[in-house]
Order: C-alpha cells, then structure tokens, then sequence
C-alpha cells in the first residue's frame, strides 16, 4: 500500500511540477494545519434520511442544505499557488451507519489519512461531501435503481459546483487557499469514486437517455431535465411545481479539472468518454475481487442490501484502458516514463 501510495504520489506531482526539479510534491516537508471548515455550495437533499418505523430512509424534503468541505493547509509555506486534491468519502450515498457500515463522511480516516499525506508534500487537501439519499431497502429492483442513479447524478452535480466554488473563490476572494485552479485534482473513495467519474465524463444528459438501462418500467427516464436538471447542476429543476430539486451553484465558472482518481469506484457506461479536451487525465485504485463495484466490468452491489443495484457499469481496468485509447492520459507519458529507482530503491 506504501509503494503504491508514493506511486500516485509521482504521478501526481507529473501535474504540480516538474519532477526534475524538486521533490517538494513527494517528499514530507510540511507541518500539517486544519481543517477549516467551510461551505462550497447549498442545494436539495430530496430524502430527508431520518428512519421511519419500518426502517425505509425516504421522507421527501425541499430544504435547502449546505455543502460543507474541510480544508488542510500546509503550515509556514510560501507558495503564492498549490494545486489542490478534493477527496470525495465513500459511503453508498447513505448516512454513516444508515449504510450499515463505519464510513460516509469528510472525517473518515481514509479520507484524512491520503489529505494529511498530500498536504504535507505541498497540496492543499480538500474532503467534501456530496448529496446522500436514496431507497435502498425497495422490494422493487426498479426503485432502487433509479433512486441509486439520481444519488449518483447528484454527487456529479455536487463535485461540478465544487470546482465552479473554487474558481470562485480565486477571482472574487482573493485565492485563501492559495490554490491553483490549473491543477484540481478530484480523487473518489468507493462511492466517491462514482462521483469523480460521473463529474468527469458525464456530460451530457442525452449521454443517459440513450440508454435503455437507465429507463424505468414504465418507459420514463431516471434523470431528466426538468427533475433533475443537467449533469453540471447550473439549470433550476422541480420535483412537481413550486417544489425546488436542484439549486444552480457558481453560474459562470468552469468545472474542468486537471485529474480524476478512482479508487474503487465505477463509470455508468464507458461511452460517457469521448476524449474531449476538457476531459481530466485519470488515475486509478482498485481490489481485483471487490464484491461491490467491479474491477472491469460487470454489477453494482450495494452492501445495505447486498443485492444488484445495476448492472452493466465499467470498473477501473476499462476506464484506464479507454482513457489510454482516447489519448487523455497522454499528459502523463513523462510522468511514466520517469526513474523511479531513486524513490522505490533498485
């Protein structure tokens, strides 16, 4: 795990600087300071996750919430500009032990454990969260399908308006986090990874339409325009009149990041990659027999229910391969071919 962490640390540092230069962003040479909490966002939880008396988390809400972030600084440096890590927590879209598990939240210790590493190498460290909510103890495959497409829809709607606030942040705050906006990085954690993927190459909601998969029984789509607005969250939606769905974020900033790690999460469908400019290098993290999200390709088993939630989704084997094929990973050719020997020993 250590020599696999220093090596994503590498290829990281291929987007920070040169590696000829220094080691600054792979070296510890930094005190670590935070985090300072702060909000990136507000929009719609649309399931208040409280527990009813039969044990099903699904009362509609239209409040509004914040999106809150935990920022970690590295102490005493003098860079004016910092790339920056975002870390997306797992979770199945669910409350911390309403998924019947430990993990879901900015704190877990996966999460502070890779930001405190990163920050004192030089980075600024970011663990945000994302929108939770969805049904997964239905009877029906169907509601649970698409209550998990919408969650996921959400977190890639909620990772867009991260990246509009930190752009933000620069022209009209006066960059306090000194960070650079050239060099975003988003890294998911389980179910943090299908939101960094989801972020970075779903683009389009006709991406979605065009799959019969993610239709209901009835022939209605999961997500559309006018429910759920559109994958970068910057158009006002309604669940029915007067009863708000998503709340647009940062209007006028761009949501591109630099790169996007995966570490055990999966991509809705791999045509969602088409190799446009914007699109972010990725890097990726995964256990060749993770029962829940696949390796290569195959099903989504959420472990609430330890049941097929859908099935048909790219793992991170296809989406590293159908990222070399389309060229985004190309930037990181000199990182690859970089010496190692002097990192890892001979």
């Amino acid at each position: 795990m250590r020599i696999l962490f220093t090596l994503i640390m590498v290829l990281l540092a291929s987007v920070a600087t040169d590696l000829r230069a220094q080691f600054r962003y792979i070296d510890a040479s930094f005190e670590v300071t935070g985090p300072i909490v702060d909000t990136f966002g507000t929009n719609i939880d649309p399931f208040q996750l409280t527990l009813a008396q039969n044990g099903v988390p699904a009362m509609f809400t239209e409040v509004p919430r914040p999106l809150e972030m935990d920022v970690y600084q590295p102490a005493d440096d003098e860079a004016d500009l910092r790339p920056v890590v975002v870390v997306f927590p797992t979770g199945n879209f669910l409350p911390r032990f309403v998924n019947n598990g430990v993990l879901g939240t900015n704190r877990d210790s996966a999460v502070v454990g890779i930001l405190k590493r990163l920050v004192s190498r030089g980075y600024v460290g970011i663990a945000a969260e994302y929108r939770q909510g969805w049904n997964p103890q239905s009877p029906l495959e169907d509601v649970r399908t698409s209550t998990l497409l919408q969650a996921a829809y959400r977190g890639g709607q909620d990772a867009h308006t991260m990246a509009r606030f930190l752009r933000k942040t620069v022209v009209e705050e006066g960059n306090p986090y000194s960070i650079d906006t050239t060099r975003i990085v988003f890294w998911g954690l389980g179910t943090g990874g299908y939101v960094t993927m989801t972020h970075a190459f779903l683009d389009n909601i006709d991406e979605v339409l065009a799959d019969d998969r993610f239709y209901d029984l009835n022939d209605l789509p999961y997500v559309s325009l006018a429910v759920s607005a559109d994958p970068q969250g910057l158009l006002p939606a309604q669940f029915a009149p007067g009863v708000p769905s998503n709340i647009p974020n940062h209007v006028g900033y761009s949501s591109d990041v630099a790169l996007s790690v995966n570490s055990g999460g999966a991509l809705g469908d791999l045509d969602w990659m088409e190799g446009k400019d914007n699109e972010p290098m990725v890097l990726a993290t995964h256990y060749l027999r993770d029962p829940n999200a696949p390796f290569s390709f195959g099903n989504v088993i959420v472990p609430t229910t330890g049941e097929l939630v859908i099935g048909g989704v790219s793992g991170s084997e296809q989406i590293i391969e159908r990222a070399n094929e389309l060229g985004i990973n190309d930037r990181l050719n000199s990182a690859n071919d970089t010496n190692l020997s002097g990192i890892f020993g001979s």
